[in-house]
């Protein structure tokens, strides 16, 4: 564990501790969500009974029309996010997948942009996009704090996660579950899926152009599209499905 080098407020301590995780899993957020992560943490420290919330009662609460609803979806959004990057344990203990608040949480998001996002700013719609991403962040901060970190990403345990349009460019897939996950329209540009398991996913829209992958990689019976895009892959390297490996040997981009 680091020394705490201390800042002049709390404002400037979350910014420093926010930063120094970005640089330890190597990933950087944009000015929006980095500041929207800084205020949640401050908004939600030192809340003990966050543990004992039941999210997905929360979300079905958050459903009810009102002038409440969208302070309900942000507090189902930002709980979900706390819970699978700082505090997982929560998941273990519960005994359901960190991919449970992942998929709730990214939908909360997602009803938050549709009633308040525009054009110019689509902060819920990044969130949701980028949940997975700022989730690393969080439990790259646990390592920081000396708490035992998952690894990056593949100990989600994404298996039937709902990732549609996810920003997954660079993200470490490594062993990483995604049997029956919903991928679709997510970039995985240069992911790493070493050994990674996608059987049956859905790949529509998706992009997994120069991913990484080994013999252990698993993409077999998946769903794809015109707009799948599978290029710069080692073919051989992975356990592809046939009609798919056929297409990439024709130089074919996707499969239909």
């Amino acid at each position: 564990m680091k020394p705490l080098v201390l800042q002049p407020t709390d404002l400037a301590q979350w910014h420093a501790l926010v930063a120094e995780a970005q640089a330890a899993c190597d990933l950087s957020l944009d000015e929006a969500l980095e500041s929207y992560l800084v205020f949640l943490l401050m908004r939600f420290a030192g809340r003990p009974d966050l543990a004992r919330r039941v999210m997905a009662l929360e979300f079905l609460e958050a459903q009810r029309h009102g002038v409440k609803q969208i302070d309900r979806l942000r507090d189902v959004g930002d709980q979900c996010l706390l819970f699978s990057g700082l505090f997982p344990q929560v998941a273990e203990r519960r005994l359901v997948r960190v991919s449970y608040f992942v998929g709730i949480g990214r939908s909360a998001y997602d009803q938050l942009a549709v009633l308040l996002d525009r054009k110019r700013d689509e902060l819920y719609g990044r969130l949701a996009d980028a949940f997975v991403a700022v989730m690393d962040v969080l439990q790259a901060m646990r390592g920081l704090a000396g708490e035992p970190v998952l690894q990056p990403l593949a100990a989600a345990e994404l298996w039937r996660a709902n990732l549609k349009g996810a920003d997954l460019f660079e993200a470490n897939l490594e062993n990483a579950e995604l049997m029956w996950a919903d991928l679709e329209g997510a970039d995985l540009t240069n992911a790493n899926l070493t050994d990674a398991d996608l059987w049956r996913a859905n790949l529509k829209g998706a992009k997994l152009a120069a991913v990484i992958v080994s013999a252990e990689t698993f993409i077999w019976g998946c769903a794809f599209d015109e707009q799948t895009e599978f290029t710069g892959i080692g073919v051989d390297l992975a356990r592809i499905d046939p009609r798919l490996k056929e297409s990439l040997r024709a130089g074919v981009r996707s499969i239909h």
